[in-house]
């Protein structure tokens, strides 16, 4: 009797199928926690709830890296609140930038999740802020991209975390289209093909 070779649990994708799971449709997406005002679910349309300070709390339960135990710790005396991190939005940019950018970092997932959030609370006053936040995710895309160390995940984080920019951030784009698609030809003519796709989208 011949024995029968056992079937492979373990599958490694390659580059391209890995690519090809990545979706930076953010519609779909149910990351963000409502601010409840309470125990019935009502939403709270106060000036004290935030989904910034909310997601935050959230995402010190689920990441315990030191990475992003030290950013939390710049961060929340700075957003206690929405009035707080309207005041405090320049430093918040600033803390939430410097941690995303550290090599080898853990905690880049959360904080891209944060910049998104911060749009959804604050709109229109992020906007001075958007180039430099642009300049980081872009220069993030080509850190992910290196050569042989091709980081799917974090593209794909990068990408969602441009799309709740844009989304949030919409109608105060419109109004100055131009100088923010000469931006964002950077990310379309992009030299990698599954870049420009996910610009695209």
């Amino acid at each position: 009797m011949a024995e029968v070779m056992p079937e492979k649990r373990i599958r490694f994708k390659s580059l391209s199928e890995r690519l090809n799971e990545v979706d930076v449709n953010v519609s779909r997406n149910l990351e963000f926690v409502r601010v409840q005002d309470d125990e019935n679910g009502a939403e709270d349309n106060d000036l004290e709830g935030s989904h910034f300070a909310e997601l935050a709390r959230s995402w010190a339960q689920r990441n315990r890296t030191e990475d992003f135990a030290e950013c939390m710790a710049e961060l929340r005396p700075l957003s206690q609140s929405l009035p707080m991190i309207v005041f405090n939005l320049g430093a918040i940019v600033d803390v939430l930038l410097r941690h995303v950018v550290k090599e080898g970092s853990m905690a880049a997932e959360p904080i891209l999740m944060l910049l998104g959030a911060l749009a959804r609370d604050v709109r229109m006053e992020l906007t001075p802020h958007f180039q430099r936040i642009f300049v980081v995710l872009t220069q993030l895309v080509d850190v992910a991209g290196r050569i042989g160390e091709q980081d799917t995940e974090l593209t794909e984080q990068i990408f969602q975390c441009l799309a709740y920019l844009l989304k949030y951030l919409a109608r105060y784009v419109a109004q100055d289209l131009p100088a923010y698609l000469a931006q964002y030809l950077v990310l379309l003519r992009h030299p990698k093909a599954h870049i420009r796709h996910f610009a695209g989208e």
